[in-house]
């Protein structure tokens, strides 16, 4: 079926209206709207617990190896998102059991099984990058 051409302007004028933020504040806002995890930032920090860590597992290597601040903060933000996908992926357990509670009722949602496992791939990839990491630079 065709378009009519009433609606073709219509469609013409509404987009006209919506071209996003015009601000430097409203984009950064909205740069931010698919943030729901934080496990794929680009800006994120890393708390001193993890610095100290990246730190000590530098040390470890001994004084033969030299390790550049980078490599501590990469690490670092490696091992807090590791922590933060075990976090998550308890919590996904707890759901999980609920709605196996549940299905034994005659009740199926799966939404907690499908989150566990992308959890789960995630996580493989991180320990995969994490491990890349550690042996290239070592």
């Amino acid at each position: 079926t065709m378009t009519s051409m009433r609606k073709r302007l219509a469609n013409a004028r509404n987009a006209q209206k919506s071209t996003g933020p015009r601000t430097p504040v409203g984009r950064a806002k909205s740069s931010r709207n698919a943030l729901q995890h934080g496990l794929t930032a680009r800006d994120e920090v890393v708390s001193q617990p993890w610095l100290s860590l990246a730190v000590a597992l530098a040390v470890e290597q001994g004084p033969d190896v030299s390790i550049d601040k980078a490599w501590i903060v990469i690490s670092a933000r490696y091992l807090a998102k590791l922590d933060q996908l075990r976090q998550m992926k308890a919590q996904s357990l707890t759901a999980l059991e609920a709605q196996c509670h549940a299905l034994s009722y005659g009740v199926a949602d799966f939404t907690a099984l499908r989150a566990y496992t992308i959890l789960d791939a995630y996580e493989r990839r991180v320990r995969s990058a994490l491990s890349k990491r550690l042996t290239q630079s070592l």
